[in-house]
């Protein structure tokens, strides 16, 4: 089964919908934030037939709505599992992964100062961070009406903004510890000129990192295709 011919017939119906192989080549996780502050039996069942509508040209042929949602022992096709996540939970999981940001930027920004001794470290540590977070959201903002495959704000997308704040801590550290290193090692020199050179002799170990980076995304992506 490919996920992305089933996801496309899938946002034709809900608007909004992913699809992503799971377990075997002909099982596929569903996922669609369709109708999801409305609660009650009516909801699920309509949702439940739009499904079976929408992916009906994939499923063995004469199989019928009763078939595809029954709950049996055995069962090769149809739908097999159904989550519903209420609008309760879903207001728990935005302000859990708030949290959890602001919580990581406080985390770096007690993390510098305790290793360099410097508060203006420890803020430069965070409006770096800071920016490249924000840098990440306005792209997701502004491309995911018009991006060729589903962009949601899940668990997934957290877990990446999480990853953006280790990686940008990371490299923040190298190039702190390149300052520290120059300023020990040229105390005649101007603060610009070694913060300069710092730069210029990190700027490629951070090159080869996002590239490296970007080349796994872009491996993983294609595999999910």
């Amino acid at each position: 089964v490919n996920a992305l011919e089933v996801q496309n017939d899938l946002i034709a119906v809900f608007e909004s919908a992913e699809a992503k192989t799971y377990g075997g080549n002909n099982q596929l996780k569903i996922s669609t934030k369709y109708k999801v502050e409305e609660t009650g039996a009516e909801v699920d069942v309509e949702i439940e037939q739009m499904l079976f509508e929408a992916v009906k040209s994939y499923l063995p042929e004469g199989m019928d709505y009763e078939e595809f949602v029954a709950d049996q022992e055995n069962k090769i096709a149809g739908r097999m599992e159904y989550y519903k996540v209420s609008p309760t939970i879903a207001d728990d999981i935005k302000s859990s992964s708030f949290l959890a940001v602001l919580g990581s930027l406080v985390v770096v920004f007690l993390y510098i100062l305790l290793r360099f001794r410097r508060w203006q470290f420890s803020l430069g540590a965070v409006a770096a961070v800071f920016h490249d977070v924000l840098i990440v959201l306005g792209v997701f903002s502004l491309t995911y009406q018009f991006m060729p495959f589903n962009m949601e704000i899940d668990q997934s997308f957290i877990a990446a903004i999480l990853t953006v704040i280790g990686y940008s801590l990371n490299d923040t550290v190298v190039v702190f510890d390149r300052i520290r290193e120059f300023f020990n090692e040229h105390s005649s020199w101007k603060m610009n000129k070694i913060i300069d050179s710092a730069l210029n002799s990190t700027l490629s170990r951070t090159l080869n990192t996002s590239l490296t980076t970007l080349i796994v995304l872009f491996t993983i992506r294609s595999e999910e295709r």
